[in-house]
């Protein structure tokens, strides 16, 4: 293996490598020099990459309904936390990042002009993402809950409504003496958030700033949610991400071993 080779392989995965690959395709194409991404010397190395590395990627625990309905149980329970602003803020934060399917820099990003609650619940303008640097936006539509415990509509009201914010970011930082700051949370707090909230239970998952997101998609394909509709709330372009989704809701109830009669 070259010089190269290593470097490139000594901090990566075929995950992450594999869109490099794309944008160095798709470098030379604007500046019209030849490259193909095909030929066998570039596919011998990339076969090279895959067999040291492997395919399969190290994938965070999703976080699914369950989940998250013991953690926002396990902030209710906490009196010094409930009704605070550290509490409503982490609950209106994990309910909407479920529900909205938010990547992390998108849940921080949004502000109260991105809002718009109406009579069958919230919409929420997110006007660019990883997917859409052009910045053409998309509107997602937010619905009650039946469960006013876990309503995502309802528990962000309660949390403007306390907070008293009425422009700007909709998540912010609180410092230690319990004040809201002006600005807006930073991605890896949406981490912090979750693994601080996690219940006893919850301890053996490995949880990220991922897990809304995934394990949004993994309950709605549990309940049998068609993939279509999935893709309209994720956002995603391509089916074959909400797949491995729908693969992992339905590994237990669409298996052979479990038809067989054990």
């Amino acid at each position: 293996m070259g010089q190269s080779e290593r470097e490139i392989t000594k901090n990566s995965q075929i995950s992450s490598l594999s869109p490099r690959l794309t944008s160095i395709n798709q470098a030379h194409k604007l500046t019209k020099q030849p490259f193909d991404k095909t030929c066998p010397e570039i596919q011998e190395v990339w076969k090279g990459i895959k067999n040291k590395l492997g395919s399969a990627q190290i994938r965070k625990d999703p976080i699914l309904l369950d989940d998250l309905r013991k953690m926002i149980e396990s902030i209710n329970n906490n009196n010094s936390k409930a009704n605070s602003f550290s509490g409503m803020r982490d609950k209106a934060l994990l309910l909407l990042g479920f529900v909205g399917v938010f990547r992390r820099s998108e849940l921080v990003s949004l502000t109260i002009d991105d809002t718009k609650f109406v009579r069958e619940g919230l919409q929420i303008t997110l006007r660019k993402s990883k997917t859409d640097q052009e910045g053409k936006g998309r509107v997602i539509a937010i619905p009650y809950g039946s469960n006013i415990l876990t309503c995502p509509v309802r528990t962000l009201n309660d949390w403007l409504n306390c907070s008293k914010i009425s422009e700007g970011p909709l998540f912010r930082p609180i410092n230690r003496h319990g004040q809201i700051m002006d600005k807006a949370l930073i991605s890896k707090s949406v981490a912090l958030i979750i693994k601080r909230n996690k219940h006893l239970e919850n301890q053996k998952h490995s949880f990220s700033g991922h897990s809304l997101r995934a394990g949004f998609a993994t309950t709605a394909a549990i309940f049998g949610v068609p993939e279509h509709l999935i893709m309209k709330q994720t956002g995603h372009k391509s089916s074959d991400t909400i797949r491995r989704y729908i693969r992992l809701g339905n590994m237990w109830t669409e298996n052979a071993a479990t038809k067989i009669g054990l």
